[in-house]
């Protein structure tokens, strides 16, 4: 009896041994685990992560710049003298710079000699005052181009003929009358064609030649040289 109550006492304390093994490997496995850091990714790997990223530096854009020393300077300006005159001897060189040629002024263009065989010069006129004898002056000289005459400065030789002319104003009665006489000579002063006319005004002064505008004196003028312009040409 004694030994059937020792049993079943082993029995009840192996079950209890049993029972505290098997909730003690339960509650390990339910245990949560501590986290183990993993170890940074190396170099090689962060560079491929980098690639992918498109965020990889350029190692030579980041390296400092060498500063040149002043025998490399010196080299450079060599070179590129050499470089400049083996372009220039190749016949390369820039067409935009100006050429010594290109700044050569040009020679002036011929001026046709004046045919003195037609040439004539006014001289000073006689019996007009000083103020009338200088429109005279203008007007002759510019109808004298409108008809193709040239006209030579009394201070200047080599015209065939001279040309003097004669001025006088006198009343009327019922207005102002304008006579003028042109003789033309030659070099040696020989009288060779005579010109005379007359123009008149309706307007009277005690001073006649105040009468006299410019309005006569151009009709004289443009009547002369249109006569002049004729008789040389009948000349010729």
């Amino acid at each position: 009896m004694f030994i059937k109550g020792f049993k079943a006492s082993l029995t009840l304390v192996a079950f209890i041994i049993m029972s505290a093994c098997t909730n003690a490997s339960v509650e390990q496995d339910l245990r949560p685990q501590p986290i183990t850091a993993q170890p940074a990714p190396t170099t090689n790997t962060q560079q491929a992560v980098n690639q992918v990223a498109g965020q990889t530096a350029n190692p030579t854009a980041l390296a400092p710049q060498a500063t040149p020393t002043p025998s490399q300077n010196v080299a450079e300006a060599q070179l590129q003298q050499q470089a400049n005159q083996q372009v220039q001897s190749t016949g390369l060189a820039d067409t935009t710079q100006p050429t010594v040629a290109s700044l050569t002024p040009t020679a002036p263009a011929q001026v046709p000699s004046i045919d003195a065989s037609k040439a004539l010069s006014f001289l000073p006129f006689e019996g007009a005052p000083q103020n009338k004898a200088t429109s005279f002056n203008r007007f002759l000289n510019t109808t004298a181009q409108t008809n193709g005459l040239t006209v030579f400065p009394p201070t200047r030789s080599g015209a065939k003929y001279k040309v003097k002319g004669y001025f006088s104003a006198l009343n009327d009665g019922t207005g102002t009358l304008l006579v003028y006489v042109w003789d033309v000579t030659d070099s040696t002063g020989k009288r060779l064609h005579r010109i005379n006319g007359r123009e008149r005004t309706g307007t009277s002064r005690s001073d006649p030649w105040q009468a006299i505008t410019d309005r006569e004196i151009q009709r004289v003028a443009a009547t002369t040289t249109a006569k002049l312009k004729s008789w040389i040409d009948r000349r010729s």
